[in-house]
C-alpha cells in the first residue's frame, strides 16, 4: 500500500507545501 493514498499523508503533505510557500514569502519579503 502506498503511504501517498493515505488522505491525513495527503493533508500534511499539502498543509508543509503551503507553509514553505508562506515562509519563503515572508522571507523574500524581509530580505
Amino acid at each position: 500500500m502506498d503511504i501517498y493514498f493515505c488522505p491525513f499523508f495527503n493533508f500534511f503533505v499539502e498543509n508543509y507545501k503551503q507553509n514553505m510557500q508562506f515562509f519563503d514569502l515572508k522571507h523574500n519579503a524581509v530580505k
